[in-house]
Order: C-alpha cells, then sequence, then structure tokens
C-alpha cells in the first residue's frame, strides 16, 4: 500500500514510506542504508510521475526487515527487505520533494551504462583467452570479434558517463549499451558452452568453474536494470519509431 503525507511549508513532517512492500537490493545485508523512491503527495491523473520522492532510509530503523535471496549458484548478493510502517524525518529526503521520478530515472542512466552491464562474463572471456594463448583449447576467431565487441561498449559507456557528468539525458543511449551489453554476456557463456563444448575442460578448472557460474547467471543478465524487453521500446521510443 504506498501512503503519503501532507507535507506542510516548513517542510517538518515525517513521512510514511510503502507499508507491508519488499525490495530486492543488492548488499542490503552489508549496507547501513538504502534509497527508497516513495509517494509524498496524492496522485495526479495527469502526471503519475508527480508527487515521487527518494530517501535515504537507515537499515536499522524499524519495521524493516532483510531476508536473504540466495541465486541458483549458491551466492548470497540479492535481498528481500521488507518495509512495514517505517517513517522517516524530513532530514532523510534525497534531493528534492516530488522530484523522485526524475532522480531516479536519471540514476537509472548510470546504472544500465555502467561496465558492469557488460563485463558480468568478461572472467570466463579473459581465461578462454589465457587457455587459448597457451595453446589448451583451440584458436577460434570469435575471440577477436567478442573483444571488439567489449571494446565498442567500453567506449560508448565512457562516453555516457561523461555526458551524465554534463547533466545531458541520456537514456536512449544508456538503454542501448544495456541491451548490446548483457545479450554479449550472453552471447560469450553460450559460445564457450556450445562451441568449445568438451575442450573446456582442457582449459583447466578454472574455465569449468567461471563457465558454470555464467550460464546459472545468464538469464538474470536481461532482467536487472530493467528487461531488454522493456528497453528495446525506449529506444524505439527515443528514435521515434513508437
Amino acid at each position: 500500500m504506498m501512503t503519503w503525507s501532507t507535507w506542510p511549508d516548513d517542510q517538518r513532517a515525517a513521512t510514511e514510506v510503502p507499508r507491508n512492500s519488499g525490495h530486492p537490493p543488492s548488499g542490503a545485508h552489508h549496507a547501513d542504508a538504502f534509497i527508497c523512491l516513495t509517494r509524498t503527495s496524492p496522485p495526479d491523473p495527469a502526471d503519475r510521475h508527480a508527487g515521487l520522492s527518494q530517501f535515504i532510509v537507515e537499515l536499522d530503523t524499524p519495521g524493516i526487515q532483510v531476508r536473504p535471496i540466495v541465486t541458483m549458484t549458491g551466492q548470497h548478493h540479492f535481498n528481500e527487505v521488507v518495509l512495514e510502517d517505517v517513517a522517516v524525518p524530513e532530514s532523510a529526503l534525497l534531493g528534492t520533494a516530488g522530484n523522485g521520478w526524475t532522480q531516479v530515472t536519471s540514476e537509472l542512466s548510470f546504472e544500465r551504462s555502467g561496465p558492469e552491464r557488460f563485463l558480468s562474463t568478461f572472467a570466463l572471456f579473459c581465461a578462454v583467452h589465457e587457455a587459448m594463448s597457451r595453446g589448451k583449447v583451440a584458436p577460434d576467431k570469435r575471440i577477436g570479434q567478442f573483444a571488439a565487441r567489449i571494446s565498442a561498449l567500453h567506449h560508448i559507456s565512457s562516453a555516457i558517463a561523461t555526458s551524465l557528468e554534463s547533466g545531458h539525458q541520456v537514456d536512449v543511449p544508456a538503454a542501448l549499451v544495456k541491451v548490446l551489453g548483457t545479450t554479449m554476456e550472453g552471447d560469450i557463456a553460450e559460445w564457450v558452452d556450445l562451441t568449445l563444448g568438451s575442450s573446456t575442460a582442457a582449459g583447466g578448472e578454472e574455465v569449468q568453474r567461471l563457465l558454470l557460474d555464467a550460464l546459472a547467471a545468464r538469464p538474470g543478465f536481461t532482467l536487472r536494470g530493467g528487461t531488454n524487453e522493456v528497453l528495446k521500446g525506449v529506444i524505439a521510443r527515443g528514435q521515434g519509431l513508437r
């Protein structure tokens, strides 16, 4: 249930964040606080994104529970963070009240265009390259094709970071990096698994371990930061195609 408070002119009232709601931030079991996007004024039918605000919520605040989510690989990165009747002071406000949607979309551009969106299988790529250079795995020209894709994405990501620092809107280029980058991450895992096949055993235990981790994590590559299907729509709208 989303609730909101009436913010007086002196902005001193506390606001209530979502009740009985769960959020899946990574690293919450190590963090001291997290950022929560919540509604602080009644919905406006003319602008559904208006009236949202961001707060820095300390994780030791009464009413917050952090529940672990263990992945298929046995790793614990994500958590379900449950908030029930949590109140935070006005001093916890991040940025401008009511401007939360604009702020969070800018943050998403950082998330979608950063190197973590195209380097999830980079360690596997490097391990295979090393095995090829040592003659343990048969050479394959696609190692060079993947190197070119990684290099191109690195340059685009760096350019977007510069644009973000200058205050420019880069939602479409950021979505493009995320779609291309996560697709490539999956392509690397599939190439090693299907093309190299049994020869990965010759590459050593490290190659095999990284491959198993990549295959198990692959479904999540295109989900985090917004599914690729949704982001293709963002790109299409940005190009005037829909």
